[in-house]
């Protein structure tokens, strides 16, 4: 895939995420900041073009314990989202993974692109 391509076709981006220790600690005023503030990076996401399916709760077998799905509409708007999240802080808060999928990938790598 060109680097063109790369950053213009639509992403998944596949969060998981679990609070870190320290996250409890806090008072519920306090994390309430926190989550507003969070649900405002995520409400300029969606403005932006965004779209997500919400928050899951992980069950099973994890080390996470929350799930979302989010897809931008390249790969610029997805690393600027996560960006703004750790602007906020919320890297200090949450333990997580993070994967990026591009539309088409599996077309590429049959060969059939």
């Amino acid at each position: 895939m060109s680097s063109s391509t790369a950053t213009t076709a639509a992403v998944l981006w596949m969060h998981t995420a679990r609070a870190r220790p320290a996250w409890y600690a806090q008072s519920a005023a306090e994390r309430t900041t926190h989550e507003d503030r969070f649900a405002r990076v995520r409400d300029v996401a969606l403005s932006e073009g965004a779209t997500t399916t919400g928050v899951f709760d992980v069950r099973g077998q994890s080390d996470y314990s929350v799930m979302e799905a989010w897809t931008f509409p390249d790969t610029t708007a997805a690393f600027a989202h996560w960006a703004a999240l750790v602007d906020a802080g919320y890297a200090q808060w949450f333990a997580f993974a993070n994967t990026l999928g591009t539309e088409g990938a599996s077309a590429e790598r049959s060969g059939s692109a």
